[in-house]
């Protein structure tokens, strides 16, 4: 089952513009790079079911999540899964020839940094994205932390550029669908501040503030939770879950 559509998506006309395009010219190849929390998947997924994809792809679009996998045999495995193949011992080759036999298709690979990143299973990782790449009628979009792509692909030209926070306008339209319009515009812009206008620190503090209203949010009265894989220095503003402390009463 593909993952929904984002409902609520704003800020990155840019680039669903620049990736679209690439589609237009051929068969692309694309890493949508950036720190934890960028929207990365959320640009991914928009790809994924825009009215200029889902035609062209239709049931042969397939969005795949690494956090699971952490080697290279996993990784085939998973994807095999999603193909449909019996389990094996690797499925490496069993993928590849079966992309190769299928009609045109749409792979996004979601969190690919889970199992390139360890160095010891990183040269296989781009041996088999460079299989993978060898099906020409395959399509390949990965989403990863970081601004590096792995070695052994031909990314297709311009690169898309590691994502940045979001304009103004487009966090507080991100907090406005979510919190509705009623706050008091400078509270909502004093609120925003605390995010850098990163877009999942922005919905996490938007649901906040929901619950909590503007008033209610201050420095003082956030501390941040950092889960393992929220420990990215590229990303200082974020630290994972932003919860208020309140009385539990």
């Amino acid at each position: 089952m593909l993952p929904s559509e984002p409902k609520i998506f704003h800020g990155r006309e840019s680039e669903l513009s620049e990736m679209l395009e690439l589609f237009v010219q051929g068969t692309p190849r694309v890493a949508i790079l950036g720190a934890g929390g960028m929207g990365k998947t959320s640009l991914a997924r928009a790809i994924l079911h825009h009215a200029e994809i889902t035609p062209r792809y239709k049931q042969h679009r397939y969005f795949v999540a690494y956090d699971p996998a952490t080697t290279k045999v996993e990784l085939a495995a998973l994807i095999g899964s999603y193909l449909g193949l019996k389990p094996g011992k690797d499925l490496t080759r069993s993928v590849v020839q079966r992309f190769s036999k299928d009609p045109p298709a749409l792979l996004i690979l979601d969190n690919l940094e889970t199992v390139w990143e360890p160095i010891v299973s990183r040269r296989e990782v781009e041996d088999f994205l460079s299989l993978l790449t060898d099906v020409k009628h395959l399509a390949l979009i990965i989403t990863m932390r970081g601004a590096e792509r792995p070695a052994q692909v031909n990314w297709t030209r311009p690169f898309l550029r590691p994502l940045k926070p979001l304009e103004q306008s487009a966090a507080r339209q991100t907090f406005i669908d979510i919190a509705d319009s009623y706050h008091d515009p400078a509270q909502v812009d004093k609120v925003l501040s605390l995010t850098d206008n990163m877009p999942l620190a922005v919905n996490l503090i938007a649901n906040l503030v929901d619950s909590e209203g503007c008033s209610n949010i201050q420095p003082g009265s956030l501390y941040f939770i950092v889960p393992v894989k929220s420990q990215d220095q590229s990303c200082p503003s974020l630290r994972g879950f932003v919860e208020p402390l309140v009385n539990a009463s």
